[in-house]
């Protein structure tokens, strides 16, 4: 009963900030993120999409242990993502997205042409505010709509006529599951996600500024460990340099102290 009330709760609040913003603001930046994604196709067809990206995961869930200690923790994740994905420009894919917590203290973040996304707790203990997770979030549905990990196989192909393209994902997919883990996207689509994701917030109500605390609660984590984000993605500072101008042209009222009480509850058991 305690979870239908929470779920209800955060249904009626992400609601009512979506119309708590400027309409001008919105329409002006859902024109060019809807542009970009119509231009981004590998010629796959979203079935095909989902069952490499399927691959593409069960290859990292080879490596790490999906953790369910906390399911409130886990089902308001998946709320956070389904408030930014239903106000995207690619709200629908094949199977829906999906938020799984990794078992591990590494500071990370995955996500797949499937739609699933998967935030280690390491990455999850690191943030400090409902709106930074939503950044984090808006980050990885950015990665899956601009099609990164297809673009990332289809750079890695030599010869792409030579065989049926969807045989090539197939036998890709542990490969890139192996290269996203190790070395991440390209800073150009690192930077490319950061400046899609500030769109995305904006869709969903979240003020874009809290990028801002999402980079910061990642400087603090990052410089005290090693690996993850260390080694996939470009510095935060560096991170927060290229998309700070666009940033101040979001004209948004700032109401993220009205979700911490959320926040708090949902995280108490991390």
């Amino acid at each position: 009963m305690k979870n239908r009330i929470f779920t209800a709760v955060f249904i009626i609040t992400a609601v009512t900030i979506v119309f708590m913003f400027s309409c001008k603001t919105a329409a002006t930046a859902k024109d060019e993120p809807a542009a970009i994604i119509a231009e981004t196709s590998a010629g796959l067809t979203p079935e095909q999409e989902y069952y490499f990206g399927r691959a593409v995961s069960a290859n990292i869930l080879s490596a790490y242990k999906v953790w369910n200690g906390n399911t409130q923790l886990t089902n308001y994740l998946n709320l956070i993502c389904g408030a930014v994905a239903i106000n995207s420009p690619r709200p629908n894919i094949y199977n829906g997205y999906r938020v799984a917590i990794l078992d591990t203290n590494e500071v990370n973040a995955f996500s797949t042409s499937a739609g699933h996304i998967f935030l280690t707790r390491g990455l999850v203990n690191a943030i400090k505010s409902e709106d930074a997770l939503a950044a984090l979030l808006a980050h990885e549905i950015a990665h899956i709509q601009l099609k990164h990990s297809i673009t990332q196989v289809l750079l890695e192909i030599e010869s792409p006529n030579n065989y049926e393209l969807a045989a090539i994902f197939n036998e890709a997919a542990a490969e890139t599951a192996t290269m996203i883990a190790a070395r991440g996207y390209s800073t150009e689509q690192e930077f490319e996600s950061d400046i899609f994701a500030l769109n995305l917030m904006a869709y969903a109500g979240y003020n874009p500024k809290s990028y801002l605390d999402m980079l910061r609660d990642l400087y603090t984590a990052q410089s005290r460990s090693r690996g993850g984000l260390n080694n996939t993605h470009p510095a935060p500072d560096h991170r927060q340099a290229n998309i700070e101008t666009l940033i101040e042209s979001f004209d948004m009222p700032d109401t993220r102290v009205h979700r911490q009480i959320r926040f708090g509850s949902a995280v108490m058991a991390r």
